[in-house]
């Protein structure tokens, strides 16, 4: 059961064409948000800095906000 889990993992990464994130810790991203009108960004233009990675995991933190996401 467990080989072929692993099997239908593989197949779907490579058809989906998944790749590993190359973010470290310390690293500045920016965050999606929500498009309220045609004029606004998609991304928040404060920049957030990564403070934890656990696996996919990824905590970031700007001074007044705190964020985690799996990716």
């Amino acid at each position: 059961d467990w080989k072929r889990k692993e099997q239908m993992k593989q197949y779907a990464d490579e058809k989906r064409k998944a790749t590993q994130h190359k973010l470290k810790i310390g690293d500045q991203v920016l965050v999606k948000q929500q498009k309220l009108d045609k004029l606004s960004t998609p991304y928040n233009p404060q920049p957030y800095t990564v403070i934890k990675q656990h696996g996919p995991m990824i905590t970031a933190k700007t001074e007044d906000n705190e964020l985690t996401r799996d990716n």
